[in-house]
């Protein structure tokens, strides 16, 4: 299954996996859930309560994801998941292309681009 990978600090990368739920655990870090971008993309990340808070990733729409996250596909007619398309792919390593920063100004959240790749990896 081919899907893009999204690290905290760092361009997104594609890759292959088996399409398994083990091999999606082992890239998130533990129990896997997903957000849907659209009809038929899904980011999958890792929503497990008990282990520790990850780093910020990247800002989707209103929410901070947080930790690695990975896009695929994700048919209307299935509860599964299926690979990206070469022009989806293109798609959303064009949008998840500069790695953020995450700012707390007074209890509001400001999210920048970051231009230098792994700059932006740990939390101050």
């Amino acid at each position: 299954m081919k899907i893009l990978i999204v690290e905290p600090g760092h361009k997104p990368r594609p890759a292959e996996i088996d399409g398994t739920v083990e091999a999606m655990r082992e890239i998130v870090g533990g129990k896997i859930q997903a957000m849907y971008l659209s009809e038929d993309i899904a980011l999958v990340f890792n929503n497990d309560p008990d282990m520790p808070l990850p780093p910020q990733n990247r800002g989707v729409r209103n929410d901070i994801i947080r930790g690695v996250f990975f896009l695929c596909g994700a048919p209307e007619d299935g509860n599964y998941f299926v690979s990206l398309t070469d022009e989806q792919l293109r798609h959303y390593m064009e949008a998840f292309a500069l790695p953020e920063v995450f700012l707390d100004l007074g209890g509001r959240t400001i999210i920048l681009p970051c231009r230098k790749e792994g700059s932006f990896d740990r939390e101050s």
